[in-house]
């Protein structure tokens, strides 16, 4: 039982860190090329003030990201659970006796 847990729990993480990869490929992606667009759009007038507005905003989403990741990373099911209950379970009834 514990070895199914550890698997699914690798599955996970795997399934995971894939999932974030692309993720993270796409949005850098269209994050980038929605700056170049935006700094091209105000070339003629304020293409400075548009790249500090478009860096001051990345920072601010990749703190909001960084607060998210840490989140969800702290909201995990607690590592081996099913299989400390069962025991504990097990453990009652045969004291029990």
């Amino acid at each position: 039982m514990i070895s199914t847990e550890v698997e699914e729990q690798f599955a996970r993480l795997v399934s995971l860190l894939v999932w974030g990869l692309v993720a993270m490929f796409f949005a850098f992606t269209g994050v980038i090329l929605s700056a170049i667009a935006l700094i091209v759009l105000f070339w003629e007038s304020n293409r400075v003030l548009a790249a500090a507005g478009l860096a001051v905003a990345f920072v601010l989403l990749a703190v909001i990201a960084v607060l998210g990741f840490f989140a969800r990373a702290k909201a995990r099911p607690r590592l081996f659970k099913a299989s400390l209950d069962e025991l504990a379970k097990d453990r009652g009834q045969l004291n029990s006796r």
